[in-house]
């Protein structure tokens, strides 16, 4: 397998987002994002111009030595826009691989560490809870949270929140 081409995709809906898509010779392609807040535009020239064509003809299983390769002999080492692009072309690596072998990338990368995820919604998203925005609640979903990571390294199974309802219907 072969990587054939690689596109930058730079979309507005409402900012700038960057994505990064590789494609190999069998039609398997990869997804990855290239993002970074405020300096999209560098990015993308850099990958375009910069990264694609070192790509280009490298097996994409090689994931490694392709990070190697775009890390050891970038033209701007190190900085914001060449770990932004070398991050995009792992993602997209890692897609890859984990089409081809038809598994998700966590299996890739060691198995399953955690069956679930606590989480919470900040006050910035509203519309969950009738009450959501006033300073009654601010106070009440801050002893929330409180409780929540409480419990969290408390060791303590089975964690939920008053606002559990709440989190799925709005996430």
């Amino acid at each position: 397998m072969k990587i054939t081409d690689a596109k930058v995709f730079v979309c507005c809906p409402g900012r700038n987002f960057v994505t990064l898509k590789i494609s190999t010779d069998e039609g398997v392609y990869g997804l990855g994002d290239a993002t970074l807040n405020g300096r999209e535009l560098p990015v993308a020239s850099y990958l375009a111009d910069h990264v694609i064509p070192c790509i280009i003809g490298r097996d994409p299983f090689q994931t490694e030595d392709i990070w190697q390769y775009l890390y050891r002999g970038a033209y701007w080492r190190r900085g914001p826009v060449t770990m932004t692009a070398i991050a995009a072309v792992d993602m997209a690596l890692w897609d890859i691989k984990g089409k081809s072998l038809n598994t998700p990338v966590y299996n890739l990368l060691g198995g399953k560490s955690r069956t679930g995820v606590l989480v919470y919604r900040s006050q910035a998203f509203q519309g969950c809870h009738p009450h959501m925005g006033s300073r009654k609640t601010s106070s009440f979903m801050n002893r929330q949270k409180r409780d929540c990571l409480r419990r969290t390294f408390g060791r303590q199974k089975n964690i939920c929140c008053k606002f559990q309802s709440c989190f799925k219907r709005c996430a």
